[in-house]
């Protein structure tokens, strides 16, 4: 495979040029670099991989030598943490030793990196004989800027630096096809890759494939072996430090890459004009409502005049690859196609790439962690680069030639021709190479919400928490997925590098077991509806939580985090649950008198306050077996049964975690695990309506919820009753995984008989693409469809399609009720109610909805199974909650504020219906906690004397043209 390496040229390249002045325009570029890194953003830290590494490196590091980390989230595991021990660690570590100014440590790695890159290919270039001297500058630019590195550089470093080290790795295997000694060889290829870090496996695998397709090709085939054998030894013992302890997290890590980015994600940005150019990475593609986070990968993504620039510098790269004079062009070639396949063959398009859908299963199964396939770029990147530094020596030779006649009588004239296509090639290049590096230039490598320093009062409540938590722990709320702060956005929980002492938050995805998810998510279940809970306090005391950090000075409009005027108003209606202290400035509320912002939810509170849990369980005691309360249901359902005083004092557990031992003590039956689908990147409204024990989840996801190994066996699943089933072509009751689901908004919501109810289509659906269907429980003649169209949904219908087995009705201006007459036909068990023209109400997505259905003779009903408790010999307690809603206005300091966006109906509509299954006959006192549902009834009750009063001429009447929200505090 490999070329004779031909003819060796000096190291300072060129005739007449020393080493010196070689070495001086290396330092140059070099510098030019390292200036670069220090136009982006001065002084200000910028979201960089781990801001622990800017704050509390040392801490970092000392925590990264332990698998389990006991204090963060309920106990968590340390997600490759120990892949920070070399370099990357070190290096800040170094850095805060010698009172560096934390941003300025981040752009010294920066420039690191880069300079990295660049010598790396001038390096390989050289060792290859490709390319002249300011050819392989050119080419080591254009790989230390390539798109990305570009678009890593500022938000995750740490997995550009492996694709930096990559020609480092091939540099020393290189000298085997020269006749290097394979020891030293193979010595220094695996030191490098041991310098690759092992933060991302992922990321240094991809710097592996070049190099072996270079050993691969070695001749003789004894050579070829020996040095095979040799290297995969040597690569082996240099990632053992990282390796073992990543199969050890992943024997006991929860399965959190279920959680995250899906192969359909990841690989959809991977057609091939997208791979060769260099932006396969698809969180360039993200724009939230502040602009795209990645602001250089987005412009390389996006911007016509950048893409132009990147498929040019691919074009000149392939040229280069496809002249015969090409060195070792089979292996470049080669390699080009290796990296073509690694990036893009999961790719799903008109034109698929090969073996593409089974490609995009195992990427969701058994290859879950090579499921973000751009980081395999390098290994085609390098081909192309090393292909425009052919491309860009050969015009520069042909170029040189003509420049001296005295070697060539007669030929300036000829070659006149040569200098100006020299002058064209060359001059493309560098603009194209400039063009990509244009972000950097403009200063706009650094990820969105980079900050000057932490606020100095985060640091006096980390403090007085660590003088007062003790052996407790703080739970810092709202939950934010990435947190964005108003000073700034650390990305991390900037809590864990503050804090000494135990701390929980619900961020992305926890690596804690399915269960904490649940137990969080219940936590911030309470706060986000504004109401709180009774149960509240006991919850948060019995899992040793002692104070609450809310923290309001959070971005809550793109953190997606709760209003702090909700929070605040949950954990005053909770009782148990007291405010001690708070700290730093009041922040909301806007500068101006009366400003009025977000609906008015923007209020000025202290930027953080510290609440106190009463009655703190102490953390060692010993408790009967037989007093041990078995809990069916999940860790949610741990709070409603708080609330409702059915847990006492000793320990509880789940009838999925219960040990077979365990023959006796209480059990408590509730409904609180539902069978339902989670968007995983969604911090709220993240959740399907209850389905059935068969349905499926919608979004083709690896998991549909965070649950445990026993979870599907104890949830609490839908069953139809005088109907088979309903669905729908869509459905807001899905989970949503952009804007959110709606469960009330389930396709049962037009059979329950109840108007203010309905089913709408998903947001974003097409009107005219949607469907609505009843399956019946036996097959009878339809003859009578009555329909009763949501008209608060986006679109109303001008004309349906309504079929009964083989009978069709045409319904043109069906209003916003109808009844639809089918002709005689044959007997059906499905009847469908298609959606064809539209009407739009509003500007919205385009939904369309109904309220009401009605078949005669068929009669809806929806029930929920809850699990069969185990069997003890002792009566179940049995707590049931209807599905949480919310309400549309909150108060501050008893000043109501109302918005329409804050209202969530109950799935459950306005009846609690279950079928339980009770261990043993006893008998059984019901009790019923109910809230007022708002509506005009509720306002006749709050108004002085009601109807009758206004009837008798008793009190005036008070009357508006219409109320912006269905809340008494909003009635006229």
């Amino acid at each position: 495979m490999l070329q004779a390496p031909g003819r060796r040229e000096p190291v300072e390249g060129v005739q007449g040029t020393s080493k010196a002045v070689w070495r001086l325009r290396l330092i140059a570029v070099c510098l030019g670099l390292t200036a670069l890194a220090f136009l982006q953003d001065p002084g200000m830290t910028v979201i960089d991989t781990k801001v622990d590494l800017a704050i509390d490196p040392a801490g970092w590091l000392s925590r990264a030598l332990h698998v389990w980390d006991p204090d963060g989230t309920f106990g968590q595991l340390q997600n490759q943490a120990y892949g920070y021990l070399w370099p990357m660690g070190p290096f800040f570590l170094v850095g805060k030793l010698l009172a560096v100014p934390a941003w300025v440590v981040q752009r010294l790695w920066w420039a690191l990196l880069l300079i990295v890159a660049f010598t790396g290919v001038v390096r390989l270039a050289g060792r290859l004989h490709i390319g002249t001297p300011w050819a392989r500058l050119l080419a080591g630019v254009a790989f230390a800027l390539s798109p990305r590195l570009i678009t890593e550089i500022g938000p995750i470093s740490v997995e550009a630096w492996p694709t930096a080290l990559a020609p480092w790795v091939l540099i020393p295997l290189v000298g085997l096809a020269e006749g290097a000694p394979v020891r030293r060889a193979v010595t220094r290829s695996a030191l490098v890759v041991a310098c690759a870090g092992g933060v991302n496996a992922t990321a240094v695998l991809a710097v592996v494939p070049l190099a072996g397709l270079w050993l691969l090709g070695l001749q003789p085939a004894r050579l070829r072996i020996k040095a095979l054998l040799a290297w995969g030894l040597a690569v082996a013992a240099a990632t053992a430090w990282w390796l073992v302890p990543l199969l050890l997290l992943g024997r006991y890590s929860p399965p959190f890459l279920d959680y995250i980015e899906t192969g359909p994600v990841t690989t959809g940005p991977t057609d091939m004009v997208t791979v060769l150019r260099g932006a396969s990475h698809w969180h360039a593609y993200l724009n939230g409502a502040y602009g795209p986070p990645w602001t250089a990968g987005w412009r390389l993504a996006t911007e016509r005049p950048l893409v132009v620039a990147t498929l040019v510098v691919a074009g000149l790269g392939i040229a280069g690859l496809a002249r015969r004079g090409m060195p070792h062009r089979r292996f470049l070639v080669t390699g080009l196609l290796v990296g073509l396949a690694l990036v893009g063959l999961g790719h799903v398009a008109t034109v698929d790439g090969f073996g593409a859908q089974t490609q995009r299963a195992f990427l969701d199964a058994a290859g879950a962690p090579l499921r973000n396939v751009h980081k395999f770029d390098v290994v085609l990147r390098l081909p192309l680069i090393l292909g425009l530094a052919h491309l860009v020596g050969l015009v520069l030779r042909a170029a040189r030639v003509a420049d001296r006649p005295e070697l060539n009588p007669g030929l300036p004239r000829m070659l006149q021709p040569v200098r100006l296509r020299a002058g064209l090639v060359t001059g493309t290049a560098l603009l194209a190479v400039a063009a990509v590096a244009s972000p950097a230039l403009a200063g706009g490598l650094a990820a969105q919400g980079s900050f000057r320093d932490v606020p100095g009062y985060w640091r006096q409540a980390t403090s007085w928490l660590d003088k007062n938590l003790g052996e407790d722990r703080v739970l810092v709320v709202p939950a934010a997925r990435f947190p964005r702060y108003l000073w700034g956005s650390p990305s991390d929980e900037i809590t864990q590098p503050l804090l000494e002492s135990r701390w929980g938050v619900r961020s992305s995805v926890p690596l804690t077991p399915p269960g904490t998810i649940r137990l969080l998510d219940a936590v911030e279940s309470a706060l986000a509806n504004g109401e709180g809970s009774a149960g509240l306090a006991a919850l948060l005391a019995r899992s040793g939580v002692r104070y609450l950090l809310l923290r309001s000075d959070l971005d809550y409009g793109h953190s997606g985090a709760i209003q702090p005027v909700v929070v605040r108003q949950a954990l005053q209606r909770s009782p148990g649950i007291r405010a001690v202290r708070a700290f730093g400035p009041e922040v909301g509320g806007g500068e101006l008198p009366g400003n009025f912002v977000d609906h008015g939810l923007d209020v000025k509170v202290p930027a953080l306050e510290v609440y106190e849990v009463t009655g703190s369980v102490s953390p060692v005691a010993a408790y009967d077996a037989a007093g041990l309360t078995t809990v069916v249901g999940g860790p949610e359902s741990l709070l409603s049964a708080a609330a409702a005083g059915q847990l006492t004092a000793a320990p509880a557990v789940l009838a999925g975690d219960r040990p077979k031992e365990l023959t006796g003590g209480p059990v408590l039956l509730t409904d609180g695990m539902r069978r339902r689908e989670v968007a995983f990147g969604q911090p709220h409204d993240n959740v399907s309506a209850t389905m059935t024990a068969t349905e499926q989840g919608q979004l083709g996801a690896p998991a549909r919820d965070y649950l445990p190994d026993w979870g599907d066996a104890q949830a609490t699943t839908v069953r139809y009753l005088g109907i088979e089933g309903v669905s729908a072509s869509s459905s807001w009751s899905d989970a949503q995984p952009l804007l959110g689901g709606r469960p009330a908004h389930q396709p049962y919501a037009a059979l329950d008989g109840d108007p203010g109810t309905s089913w709408r289509s998903a947001p974003g659906t097409v009107a005219t693409q949607q469907w609505f269907e009843v399956e019946l429980t036996e097959t009878q003649v339809v003859r009578k469809v009555g329909i009763t169209f949501d008209t608060g949904a986006d679109s109303l219908p001008t004309k349906i399609t309504v079929t009964a087995g083989r009978q069709q009705t045409v319904v043109d201006n069906p209003g916003q009720s109808t009844v639809v007459t089918l002709p005689e036909g044959y007997p059906t068990r499905r009847v469908r109610v298609s959606i064809d023209q539209v009407f739009d109400i509003r500007a919205g997505f385009g939904g369309v909805g109904i309220a009401e259905l009605a078949i005669p003779g068929v009669k809806a009903e929806r029930t929920l199974d809850v699990p069969v408790p185990p069997a003890t010999g002792s009566p179940a307690a049995v707590v049931l909650t209807a599905a949480p809603g919310a309400s549309a206005c909150v108060f501050d300091e008893g000043r109501p504020i109302c918005d329409g966006g804050l209202a969530r109906d109950s799935e459950d509509g306005n009846r609690i219906d279950r079928m339980v299954s009770l261990p043993v006959a006893a008998g059984y006192q019901v009790a019923l906690r109910v809230r007022p549902r708002p509506g005009g009834e509720l306002n006749d009750l709050l108004d002085a004397g009601g109807r009758a009063a206004v009837a008798r001429g008793v009190t005036p009447v008070v009357a508006a043209s219409s109320v912006g929200v269905p809340h008494p505090a909003a009635r006229p």
